[in-house]
């Protein structure tokens, strides 16, 4: 219980740091931002458990998103419509739309619609945390790596699930077998570029605000704060959740269009055949 109180009156300081204008330069803000060390420490016998930033940001998301899901289920029914559950059949059936956009048909596109969902709603309700004074958790660089990691090997099972270990090595050789190590490469780079995109974003915004907090502090912070922190922090899951789905849709893609090619490939070659053995007959 004791180690409860101290955490939350940590997390009250900090709070209010936060929310305190001016009494620091700018860099003593990146400093503290680039400190990815635990805020407040957990006792539990011998074991020192460190709660950094990103935690506490993820686990405000965690709360805040199921708290939503919670609200919207109530809104749910078996017989006649309300407003909200209209408004969640059309976000779905957008959701499904812009899949099948990606090449997926209509089952494929159904499955991946909550999982998008998902990554859109954990990236966006992280970066909004910082209307509350709340660092974001994709300013520290761990969160951003390993949510990308994540993702890049989530939609690699998705389009092995989607087609096949042997559709997938398909969409490797995608347009040709000599491709094969860049389409490798490919996989390798693609975590790496979403992690630098999300962490720039969010960091970069950071910096701004902090910046501009320093020499135009009240005014011009809260209105560029309203773009950094709410659009922009949208804008970032959005961008996310968005080229999630187009990985899955390239497996599937270049699956399909390698299997193609390789039917041509066959039907051209059964005409040859049929053609030499129609003029062996005529002669």
């Amino acid at each position: 219980m004791q180690e409860i109180i101290e955490f939350l009156r940590a997390l009250g300081r900090n709070l209010w740091e936060q929310a305190r204008i001016g009494g620091r330069s700018i860099s003593d803000g990146i400093t503290e931002t680039l400190d990815y060390g635990g805020r407040v420490h957990i006792h539990i016998g011998n074991i020192s458990i460190p709660i950094s930033d990103a935690s506490i940001a993820l686990c405000f998301t965690t709360l805040i998103i199921l708290i939503i899901a919670l609200v919207l289920r109530t809104a749910l029914k078996l017989s006649g419509i309300n407003r909200r559950q209209t408004i969640l059949e059309a976000a779905y059936q957008g959701l499904v739309n812009l899949g099948k956009s990606f090449g997926l048909d209509q089952r494929q596109a159904a499955t991946m619609a909550p999982i998008i969902a998902s990554i859109f709603s954990l990236i966006t309700v992280s970066n909004l945390l910082s209307l509350a004074k709340l660092k974001p958790a994709a300013q520290n660089p761990a969160f951003p790596i390993s949510l990308a990691l994540f993702t890049v090997c989530l939609c690699i099972f998705m389009g092995i699930r989607f087609v096949g270990i042997s559709g997938f090595m398909r969409s490797l050789m995608h347009p040709m077998p000599a491709l094969m190590p860049f389409q490798v490469l490919d996989y390798l780079i693609k975590p790496i570029s979403l992690a630098f995109r999300l962490f720039g974003n969010i960091f970069g915004a950071f910096i701004l605000i902090e910046f501009l907090g320093l020499v135009l502090p009240l005014i011009v912070p809260t209105v560029f704060g309203l773009w950094f922190d709410l659009a922009d922090g949208i804008l970032q899951g959005l961008i996310f959740a968005i080229l999630s789905l187009n990985y899955v849709g390239e497996i599937v893609e270049k699956s399909s269009e390698m299997e193609e090619l390789a039917a041509e490939k066959r039907m051209a070659k059964a005409e040859k055949n049929f053609a030499i053995k129609s003029d062996q007959a005529s002669s």
